[in-house]
């Protein structure tokens, strides 16, 4: 049998992914062929996702920087201002 993972990664208070999750496992285990297993990443409260809230409601935002230099020549790419 086939093991299925429903992640639910939203954490905030108003979330709708919750409800979303939930439906998709009922169904995943009404369907029969799969063990689903139902995971909510809110359950484990990790520090980096306690937001209060929204990050496009903050007032700053941080600039991020990802180096892949060693994909086919690629160097570094800017996210973010």
């Amino acid at each position: 049998m086939l093991k299925l993972n429903v992640v639910v990664v939203s954490t905030r208070p108003e979330r709708v992914g919750l409800a979303v999750g939930q439906w998709f496992h009922r169904r995943a285990v009404a369907h029969g062929r799969f063990e689903a297993v139902f995971v909510d990443l809110q359950e484990f409260a990790l520090p980096l996702l306690d937001e209060p809230e929204h990050p496009k409601l903050r007032t700053s935002s941080p600039c991020l920087l990802f180096s892949n230099q060693g994909y086919r020549g690629s160097g570094a790419t800017n996210v973010g201002g």
